[in-house]
C-alpha cells in the first residue's frame, strides 16, 4: 500500500468522537478526537503517551453523501502532551500526521470540509431534511 504524507493544509475543525492509538508494541488505547487543525489533531486520553512517540491512529468516519462509514487509518507522531484540570485524569496530546493512504486523505478530507459546512450553514441543512 503506497502511503503519503498529509499536506498542512488539513482545514481546523472540531472532530469529537471515539478512536483507537495503537502504538508500537501493539498495545491499543482508546481515546477521543477532539480538533483537527493544518497537518495533525488533538486528542483527549486517559493514558500517558510520549512525545516524539509514533502511533497508527483509527477511526471511522461519516460519509454523508454516500450514506455509509469510512475506514481512515494513519501514521502519527506525539508532538505534545498536556495534562487537563478539568476533567480530571484525562490529557490532551497533539499528533502530527506523519503517512495516511491517499484514499484515507481524501476520506479524512471530505469529513473535514463536511464539518465545516456542517457548521457554517446548520439551518439549510435543517431545511433539506439531513443530520
Amino acid at each position: 500500500m503506497r502511503e503519503t504524507e498529509i499536506d498542512q493544509d488539513l482545514p481546523k475543525t472540531p472532530w469529537r468522537q471515539e478512536i483507537r492509538l495503537t502504538r508500537e508494541s501493539g498495545e491499543v488505547l482508546t481515546a477521543v478526537s477532539e480538533s483537527l487543525l493544518n497537518g495533525g489533531l488533538a486528542v483527549l486520553l486517559n493514558r500517558a503517551v510520549r512525545t516524539g512517540e509514533q502511533l497508527i491512529l483509527d477511526a471511522v468516519l461519516p460519509n454523508h453523501a454516500a450514506h455509509r462509514l469510512e475506514p481512515v487509518r494513519m501514521h502519527c507522531r506525539v508532538a505534545y502532551l498536556v495534562a487537563l484540570t478539568h476533567p480530571p485524569d484525562t490529557l490532551r496530546a497533539g499528533l502530527t500526521i506523519l503517512q495516511i493512504d491517499p484514499s484515507h486523505k481524501q476520506r479524512l478530507l471530505r469529513f473535514a470540509r463536511e464539518r465545516i459546512q456542517r457548521q457554517q450553514h446548520p439551518a439549510d441543512l435543517r431545511r433539506s431534511g439531513s443530520s
